[in-house]
């Protein structure tokens, strides 16, 4: 366990993924994008959400094969997140380095100087991987967050903004004999990676009570039998077997929980 005097109170934490606040835009109330369930998530001791925009005016756009230009948003859409009683942000997402360093730094600072605090992203590498830790009803938990679904250039390094990486490598293997037939998708996170999300964990025991992991993973708009990617599993029971007590997954935009063994 920990050094840690643990409670017998037990403490709620309501986790939310993908949250994408932009009635700035809109030129909707900002409260509106969680008037129908901010007092829901507010009965949790501990709020927690996936930030999948950035508050920022600044930077360039990535270059990307794909289309990025809405994931910058008006800093005033924090007060969303605020409504919505948020206490921890991951940034760690596809979308944080999209407008580059500087608009993620600004952004990791227009959150924390609305009283949240900011995992899985910062200035460098040792910053992106450095846990929030919240205290309730003398609980102790640790959240740190990290990132699988990275473009190239957005894991943070030493001297470089980004994210905490758990990056991953495709391989696709041939099954039957008959041409066109469908490949079966092998994912595999690389090693490195895992070893340091292992690292993190076992560190943050010694101070906390609880370890409630946070990993953007997985792939979005395909079939409920596609649910999850085989890298996934791998991930999850090292990350618990390293010391987690919960893992907080995102980025499918919907509810996955079956795995097929084929991904």
């Amino acid at each position: 366990m920990t050094d840690q005097t643990a409670s017998t109170d037990a403490i709620v934490i309501h986790a939310v993924g993908n949250v994408s606040p932009r009635r700035v835009e809109y030129r909707e109330p900002v409260e509106s994008l969680f008037t129908m369930a901010h007092q829901k998530i507010k009965e949790a001791d501990i709020p927690f959400c996936q930030l999948e925009r950035i508050f920022s005016t600044t930077g360039c756009l990535q270059y990307r094969d794909f289309n990025t230009w809405s994931s910058r948003i008006d800093p005033g859409n924090v007060k969303s997140l605020v409504f919505g009683g948020f206490n921890v942000v991951s940034h760690a997402g596809n979308r944080c380095f999209d407008w580059g360093p500087e608009a993620l730094l600004e952004s990791i600072d227009v959150i924390r100087s609305h009283g949240m605090q900011v995992v899985g992203a910062g200035k460098d590498i040792a910053e992106a991987r450095q846990p929030a830790i919240v205290e309730r009803k003398g609980v102790r938990v640790g959240f740190p967050a990290y990132n699988s679904v990275l473009p190239v250039e957005y894991e943070a390094r030493e001297g470089k903004p980004g994210c905490a990486p758990l990056r991953v490598s495709t391989y696709y293997e041939p099954q039957g004999y008959q041409p066109g037939t469908p490949p079966k998708v092998i994912t595999i996170a690389r090693e490195d990676d895992v070893l340091a999300m292992e690292e993190d964990i076992r560190r943050l025991r010694d101070h906390v009570n609880a370890v409630a992991v946070s990993v953007h993973w997985g792939h979005w708009g395909l079939g409920k039998r596609e649910a999850q990617a085989t890298y996934q599993t791998t991930i999850g029971h090292r990350a618990i077997e390293a010391g987690a007590d919960l893992i907080i997954g995102h980025h499918g935009h919907t509810p996955r929980g079956e795995w097929t063994g084929t991904r």
